[in-house]
């Protein structure tokens, strides 16, 4: 995520297009990592019965990012090229304090609904 929301910012402040194809490039290797291991994540954080509820929710809320994403982009670029990038970068920064935020809640509920105890708990119950 860091390193997306790097090129995110280095898109936003280059005009040449050799950084935008080395931008676009490390992108590309960030989702080919990310997108496969957050439908994982989905999957392994609710329970047996709702990984099909929780991985189509999911994969919704791609589908329409890959949707909406490129028109948003198209109508932002018509004002200056920095913008969508800049938007972007400032879109995943907010996704990562999402995710710092909500990694305890996760945590506890995937205690207490599957049972499963979490690494915490290991170091804990060692002690």
């Amino acid at each position: 995520m860091g390193v997306g929301f790097l090129a995110f910012v280095a898109l936003a402040l280059t005009l040449s297009v050799p950084f935008v194809y080395i931008g676009a490039t490390i992108l590309s290797i960030g989702y080919a990592f990310t997108l496969p291991t957050t439908s994982a994540m989905v999957s392994k954080s609710v329970s047996p019965a709702e990984q099909g509820r929780a991985s189509g929710g999911n994969q919704s809320v791609q589908a329409l990012a890959r949707a909406v994403g490129p028109l948003l982009f198209a109508l932002t670029y018509g004002i200056s090229t920095a913008i969508p990038w800049a938007a972007s970068a400032a879109l995943v920064a907010l996704a990562g304090l999402l995710i710092l935020t909500a990694i305890p809640t996760l945590r506890a509920y995937r205690e207490t609904i599957q049972g499963v105890p979490t690494a915490d708990a290991l170091t804990l119950e060692t002690n």
